[in-house]
């Protein structure tokens, strides 16, 4: 993880990081797959019934469940049922039959989950997998940055996970747009200076939030700087 803060002074940007690195270690404690004691992979070992979850587990959920259904199940927190299959496979030095792939794919096209918002519980059906990498990297992103805007003396800040850019702008000073511009010059020298494909407009945020995709990449600015939309 890369987070670069653009603050009115030093006290102010070491605040604003370990306010970001707390706010990433909370979310990782709640959401993290790999980790045996988070919240989620409790509820996982959990016994099969309606079980109180946190606000956080409740929206990542929530989010995977909004997007299997209207991805047609493309974007699926079960998919980590066919990673699993390949994976033990893979220790055994071997292909997966063809009917423990299919097996798995009718599996993974279950609704594994239930919510319930008025008692604010999550109720599993079965025993398939679940992880929540995708949602919760972008989750645990924009949660960290905005800790970090709330912080005070912030003007802006870019978090970089794993590629994945994520931009928040109180003011655009020039500090701000001294690292947009150089994280600019970057993404020209890794595609090309035709890189920045198009600006999207709303993204599905709150907020005057746009969405610049570049390839290979996905920007949230707030506000667009002029350059950028000029680009």
């Amino acid at each position: 993880m890369e987070i670069k803060i653009s603050a009115n002074s030093e006290r102010n940007a070491v605040n604003a990081e370990d306010a970001a690195l707390a706010e990433v270690d909370r979310l990782n404690k709640i959401l993290s797959g790999y980790d045996n004691s988070s919240e989620f992979s409790r509820w996982m070992k959990a016994d099969k019934k309606p079980i109180a979850v946190s606000t956080q587990l409740y929206e990542v959920l929530s989010l995977f469940e909004q997007w299997r259904i209207k991805s047609s199940g493309a974007l699926d927190a079960s998919a980590e049922t066919i990673s699993k299959l390949w994976r033990d496979a893979g220790k055994q030095n071997r292909v997966p039959a063809s009917a423990e792939i299919i097996n798995a794919v009718k599996l993974v096209r279950k609704q594994h989950y239930i919510l319930n918002e008025q008692d604010h519980t999550a109720q599993r059906f079965d025993d398939a997998p679940l992880i929540l990498n995708s949602f919760a990297k972008s989750y645990i992103m924009n949660k960290a940055a905005n800790a970090v805007l709330a912080s005070g003396g912030v003007a802006g800040v870019v978090v970089n996970i794993g590629g994945d850019i994520l931009v928040l702008v109180s003011i655009m000073n020039r500090s701000m747009l001294a690292i947009l511009k150089r994280m600019r010059r970057t993404i020209h020298r890794w595609h090309g200076s035709k890189s920045i494909t198009r600006l999207l407009q709303p993204a599905v945020t709150t907020g005057a939030v746009n969405l610049l995709e570049v390839k290979g990449i996905h920007i949230l600015l707030t506000p667009v700087p002029e350059y950028l939309q000029a680009g």
